[in-house]
């Protein structure tokens, strides 16, 4: 009874993963490996069963290395030998950190074929990482191709809480099988492997396949590629069931379908490619999930349902309210649709295509840290905030709205449509042009324009409700000629149309028409004109400083002009 307590004392210290040696005793060739004297007592035979069998190697200096940890790899040059796959004749890894003479980079790309071992999602294998219980698990299980469904809730250990939640169907099944076990009490899931364990975990393998009908080799074809559009009835971390069927979930998907996600996913409408029931790509995303409202401030978002990591290589729509994006990668378009009535938010989100804002209202519809190309706004009253260090294209209003954007954020161009009756900016844009002389522009205090282009009938003290107040935040007023074009892209073609100034302009800016002057006690400063400017007869006490004129100037003797630091590049007429 003595020698029994103290070899059960022995597999709780060492988490031995099998006991089950098979025929091989610990009488085997002890001169095989110099260090095998190193290794415990129980996985002596189990090492030299592994060699023998040549599913395990020890190094060049004749040693194993027992309880040397064992590498991503390792584990895949292992599975290689354990189940005769053919390695592939390539010459670079499709992994980016698996490189060219790596020993293991065809082992690795036989298990990736083989969909038996995955990388990160991110395009790494992490070939050097050691491997842990939960990980051997889940490669152990699809070595043996068994099946996982609604495996992982009756989990015989005392940790089971500490398995994650991808990894517990397999560790359930594993365990089931006799290919892993536990300490008596606990399965340790976090813990790495070392080698002496792997090779009795590598016999346990071979011997479950020789029970069992072996895996299908490598295909030498290409898998046949199927696209498939359903509702998501429900998503673990490594399958997800569409129409009452489950799909397994290959690496490059799992960063966006997985149990974090779960909620945010709930009966979205999904459309995917698969090989061989395996889910290999996502390239329509409609979320239709909701949270709810957690009121302003810091908090204002931390009730959304979210939607965090990974990659749609099509279209996204979010229709439900109060929706947040985290670290998706949108290769189409992204839509806030019309069926959004309240806020949204998205956070580091890339989109390559365009951002269409068509739902949404004052709660804000909010673009942090993000990436985007051009952007549509069309939902009336919707506030659209940029901010972090994020990033847009060209943005089109079509409905009246406000935009804001952060103070070290300069939004490069934004055009109002002719639709458009009121918009409120608090941004600072390079280029803001208003197709409408009849919209209503408000401008908020942090709002600066470097250039505002108007209709060529405009008047900007008339488009500009505030302008007396921000107009030394305009450095630039511009007017379309009736082409349509910008009279700065067309300079030397000269235009009937003028504007009058019957007040006084401290920021003139510059102006691409001719000026009309009527009134009295007027100042003109700080401006070109790039066009005529003409002081009318009734007109006194006028005063210029600091305008470039690039035409002519044309007043009366009676004007009582004063001209201060004026240039005049055209003639100058005394009526």
């Amino acid at each position: 009874m003595k020698v029994k307590k103290s070899y059960n004392k022995v597999l709780s210290t060492a988490v031995i993963l099998s006991m089950v040696l098979g025929p091989t005793s610990a009488l085997a060739d002890t001169s095989a490996f110099k260090d095998l004297n190193q290794a415990a007592s129980w996985a002596q035979g189990g090492i030299m069963e592994a060699k023998n069998r040549d599913l395990m190697k020890g190094d060049n200096n004749g040693n194993f290395r027992p309880k040397a940890l064992v590498t991503r790899q390792e584990v895949a040059s292992i599975l290689v030998n354990i189940l005769k796959l053919e390695e592939p004749n390539v010459q670079v890894s499709s992994y980016t950190d698996v490189p060219p003479n790596a020993w293991g980079m065809r082992a690795i790309e036989a298990v990736k074929n083989a969909g038996i071992m995955r990388g990160d999602g991110n395009g790494k294998f992490r070939p050097n990482a050691p491997v842990t219980r939960e990980e051997l698990a889940v490669v152990l299980v699809s070595a043996i191709k068994a099946d996982t469904i609604g495996k992982g809730g009756s989990l015989g250990v005392a940790d089971a809480g500490r398995i994650s939640s991808w990894a517990r169907p397999a560790v359930q099944v594993a365990m089931e099988k006799g290919l892993l076990r536990g300490d008596g009490k606990n399965f340790n899931p976090k813990q790495n492997a070392p080698r002496q364990e792997v090779a009795i975990m590598a016999v346990n393998l071979a011997n479950a396949l020789q029970q069992t009908p072996a895996p299908t080799p490598t295909p030498t074809t290409t898998p046949s590629t199927n696209t498939i559009e359903a509702k998501v009835e429900s998503v673990t971390d490594s399958t997800i069931t569409l129409s009452g069927k489950s799909y397994d979930l290959s690496s490059d998907v799992r960063d966006l379908l997985n149990d974090k996600n779960r909620e945010a996913l709930k009966n979205a409408t999904i459309k995917v490619e698969t090989k061989d029931k395996t889910i290999t790509k996502v390239t329509y995303l409609e979320l239709t999930a909701s949270g709810q409202s957690a009121g302003s401030g810091d908090k204002k978002f931390s009730d959304n349902v979210v939607l965090d990591g990974g990659t749609v290589n099509g279209d996204v729509k979010v229709k439900g309210d109060y929706v947040s994006l985290k670290n998706v990668k949108v290769k189409g378009d992204l839509e806030v649709t019309k069926d959004v009535s309240r806020g949204f938010y998205s956070y580091r989100v890339t989109v390559d295509g365009k951002t269409r804002v068509n739902g949404g209202n004052s709660d804000a519809v909010t673009f942090e840290s993000s990436e985007l190309g051009k952007v549509d706004i069309n939902k009336r009253d919707v506030r659209v905030e940029v901010t972090g260090s994020a990033k847009t294209g060209e943005i089109t209003v079509f409905d009246n709205a406000t935009l804001v954007a952060d103070s070290d954020i300069t939004l490069s161009r934004v055009t109002v449509k002719d639709d458009v009756s009121s918009i409120e900016v608090k941004a600072k844009i390079t280029t803001l042009e208003i197709e409408n002389r009849n919209t209503r522009l408000t401008l908020g205090d942090k709002a600066r324009i470097d250039k505002l282009i108007l209709a060529s009938s405009a008047n900007v003290g008339d488009v500009v409700r505030n302008y007396q107040d921000v107009k030394g935040r305009i450095d630039q007023v511009s007017y379309t000629s009736s082409s349509g074009s910008s009279r700065d892209r067309d300079r030397g073609s000269s235009s009937s149309s003028e504007v009058t100034y019957t007040k006084s302009e401290d920021s003139l800016g510059t102006i691409y028409k001719n000026v009309r002057i009527s009134g009295s006690n007027i100042t003109i400063k700080n401006g070109t004109i790039k066009g005529n400017v003409l002081i009318t007869s009734g007109s006194k006490d006028v005063t210029l400083r600091n305008v470039r004129i690039e035409g002519s100037l044309t007043m009366t003797a009676s004007n009582s002009t004063t001209l201060d630091d004026v240039t005049v590049t055209g003639q100058t007429i005394l009526q």
